[in-house]
């Protein structure tokens, strides 16, 4: 019996060390599926729908860091004037979301949490190269389930996924 039906997820899957939650949505939403997932790291799957079995505990996400909607990956960041993403908003009760919606708020294609507390926004980004996910493993200050960079060290979205 072939298993992928089973999948809550389970259309136009790609596997590959390249899948990162940005392509793996990407992929999908170029197939015409609204939905993405990235399983065990290399895993890219895609669907109409999804929540057949339920919600995951944030736990059982932690070894394959779930991630908001719009993830692009971590990049590193420099100070100013070279900043990666050039507008600051200090926010209090940061998410990647929040920052997300802010950013498309202020018309950029792009938003960056850094360092807990920090959202910065812009039209491009990756001047100064991406780096592994785990580098961006500081935890938002306003939920302490998901992670919003680092020092010198931005998650990028895409604000287009808001």
């Amino acid at each position: 019996m072939d298993q992928s039906s089973l999948r809550d997820l389970p259309y136009a899957r790609y596997f590959g060390n390249d899948n990162t939650p940005g392509s793996c949505v990407a992929r999908c939403k170029s197939k015409g599926y609204p939905f993405a997932a990235v399983v065990n790291g290399n895993d890219c799957s895609c669907g109409h729908s999804f929540g057949r079995y339920g919600r995951a505990q944030d736990v059982e996400c932690e070894a394959y860091r779930c991630t908001a909607p719009g993830y692009v990956g971590c990049f590193m960041d420099r100070g100013s004037p070279h900043r990666d993403l050039p507008h600051l908003k200090i926010m209090n009760g940061i998410t990647p979301r929040k920052c997300a919606l802010y950013c498309k708020s202020k018309k950029y294609l792009y938003a960056g949490v850094q360092n807990s507390n920090e959202c910065f926004c812009g039209k491009s980004f990756g001047q100064h190269g991406k780096v592994p996910d785990n580098e961006c493993d500081k935890r938002c200050s306003g939920d302490k389930q998901q992670n919003c960079g680092s020092g010198w060290r931005n998650q990028i979205y895409s604000t287009d996924e808001y």
